[in-house]
C-alpha cells in the first residue's frame, strides 16, 4: 500500500517528470522508498497503445515505483527484476486497476527482456500466454473497428472539402487533414 501522494515536477524534456518527494510503498515484508529527485516517464507506452494504456492513470504510482525498482542501478540482493514486476501488478491491484489492463502491463513489462522470460518460473508465463490468447483477438477488433471509422470520417471529409467546393464549407471532422 502505498503511504505517500506522488508529488512531480515535470522536467523540459518532454514527458519526463522528477519527484518532489519520496514515494513510499510498503509491501508484506518491506518499505520501498522511491527518493526525492527519481525521474520519470510515468508509464512507457508506445503510441500505437496508448488508446489502451495512457502514459498516465490509476496505475501512476506503481509504474514510477517500477520504474525505480527495475533499473539497473538498483541492488539485485534488494529486490530481483522478478519480484519487481510482481509488486508493479499487486500495487495495480491495490490502486484499483482493473484486472485486465493490470494483466496487460504486467505482461508488457514481464516481457520486456527475452532472456529473460523464464526466469520466475514457467507459471507466470503460460498465464500470461493463455490471456494474450484470450485478449488478441478483442484487441485486434477494437483496432479493426477505429480504423474503419476514421477511415469513414476521412472519407466524408474528403468528400465535402475537395468534391463539392462551391458550399464553401469545410467541416473539421478529422485533424490531419490539414
Amino acid at each position: 500500500m502505498f503511504k505517500t501522494d506522488l508529488v512531480v515536477k515535470e522536467l523540459e524534456r518532454p514527458g519526463w517528470w522528477k519527484l518532489e518527494q519520496a514515494l513510499e510503498y510498503c509491501g508484506r515484508d518491506q518499505l520501498f522508498s522511491v527518493p526525492i529527485g527519481f525521474e520519470t516517464n510515468f508509464t512507457s507506452v508506445p503510441r500505437i497503445f496508448m488508446w489502451l494504456v495512457p502514459r498516465s492513470g490509476r496505475y501512476t504510482k506503481a509504474s514510477v515505483l517500477h520504474d525505480y525498482l527495475s533499473r539497473e542501478w538498483v541492488p539485485a540482493d534488494k529486490i530481483s527484476r522478478c519480484d519487481a514486476d510482481g509488486l508493479f501488478r499487486r500495487s495495480m491491484r491495490e490502486l484499483g486497476v482493473s484486472a485486465l489492463r493490470r494483466w496487460l502491463m504486467w505482461m508488457a513489462v514481464r516481457f520486456r527482456k527475452p532472456t529473460k522470460i523464464g526466469d520466475c518460473g514457467w507459471r507466470p508465463m503460460l498465464t500470461a500466454l493463455a490471456l494474450l490468447l484470450f485478449v488478441s483477438p478483442i484487441a485486434l477488433s477494437v483496432g479493426l473497428l477505429l480504423f474503419a471509422v476514421l477511415t469513414f470520417a476521412w472519407a466524408i471529409d474528403w468528400v465535402l472539402y475537395r468534391a463539392l467546393p462551391s458550399l464553401k464549407v469545410r467541416p473539421e471532422l478529422i485533424w490531419w487533414i490539414e
